[in-house]
Order: structure tokens, then sequence, then C-alpha cells
């Protein structure tokens, strides 16, 4: 049977272009965005392996010369309160020997050597914060003060060196917790080798 015929003066139908969906925006994971912001950065570790070696450059120097090229940092001033500035194991052969440490080592790592210098530098300048807070409070040298004896050590460094390492605030905690427990490990293997004078 012949289909009908159109009749004539009517149109064609225009054809309808396909209706296009509307954007889905993306979900927002919140456990991966959490991840991210816990996720410690790749800095971490070389700023750690730097902050150690600074601090025990000194040990192994003091070992090797004994009381030679020992000179105080503070050169033996007192302050208003009758202390020592800093005290006599704050020598300049220490921190020579720390910025020495930490610009050698830094390539190592794959960071610039003038940024090992200023870990070296930063947490020794912490360590001499240290003393010298020891000192008003009226510790002796080599007295064990928990949070004195590592916080500013790898808190300065990490905080100066925040912007260069792209480092978050997870990740300066994360450091402080890793230092400290690492240096209260390393502390006692070195008093039990005869290698550090007291077990912390």
């Amino acid at each position: 049977m012949p289909s009908p015929e159109k009749p004539q003066g009517i149109p064609d139908s225009p054809a309808q272009p396909p209706t296009a969906e509307p954007p889905v925006a993306p979900r927002t994971d919140l456990t991966t965005q959490a991840q991210r912001l816990t996720a410690p950065s790749g800095a971490v570790w070389p700023l750690l392996l730097l902050i150690l070696a600074a601090n025990g450059a000194p040990l192994l120097l003091r070992q090797l010369c004994r009381n030679r090229w020992a000179a105080p940092v503070d050169l033996g001033l007192r302050l208003a309160d009758g202390r020592r500035l800093f005290g006599a194991t704050k020598t300049w052969r220490g921190i020579g020997v720390a910025l020495v440490a930490g610009m050698a080592l830094a390539p190592l790592l794959g960071l610039p050597p003038l940024l090992g210098l200023a870990a070296g530098g930063l947490a020794m300048a912490g360590d001499l914060l240290s003393s010298f807070a020891k000192r008003r409070l009226g510790l002796s040298p080599g007295s064990r003060a928990r949070l004195l004896d590592t916080l500013p050590e790898a808190l300065l460094p990490a905080l100066a060196l925040m912007a260069p390492l792209n480092l978050t605030g997870m990740d300066v905690l994360l450091l402080v917790m890793l230092f400290t427990l690492v240096h209260s490990l390393a502390s006692r293997l070195l008093y039990r080798l005869r290698l550090r004078r007291r077990p912390w």
C-alpha cells in the first residue's frame, strides 16, 4: 500500500538538535582532600636528615679534637643574672662543622648546598636559643629539659624553610615529632657507645 503523500505547502519541521546535558560538578571527596592535607611533603625527610647531621656533626668532631679549637661562642660573657650567655659547651668549632655538614649533605639529598647551609645554621641557632633559655632558668650545661632540648633546634629551621621547601603546618609538626623521637633514640645509643656524655 503506497504511503500517503505529504500535503503541499506544509514545510518540513526542522530537526531538533540534541539537548546538551548540563555539566556535572565533580564530587568533592573529603577523604582525598584530607589525605592531601595530612600527607607529608617529600621535603620533610631531607630536611630531617640535614637537621640530624647538623646536630650530630659537633659531637663527632668533639671526639676527634677533644679540647682543641673549642672556643666558646659567648667568649665567657655573663649577663646580669651572673650566668653565661650560652655556656662552655657551645663552641665556634661545633657551629662551623654543623654548617659544613649541612652544605655537604644537601646535594646528596637533591637540595642546593646553600639550603643545606641554611638548615645547618638555623638548627644551630635553635640550639643556641635552647642553651640561652636553659641558662636563664638556672639549668647547667648538659642538664635535661625535654622540650628545650629538641624543640627549637627542629622548629626554627622548619618554620624558616617552609616557603622554599613548600612545607605545610602538618609537615612542620611531623618534622618536630620525628626529630624528637630520633634524637632520643640516637642519644641513648651514642651514650652507650661513649660518644655522648649523657643519654639525652
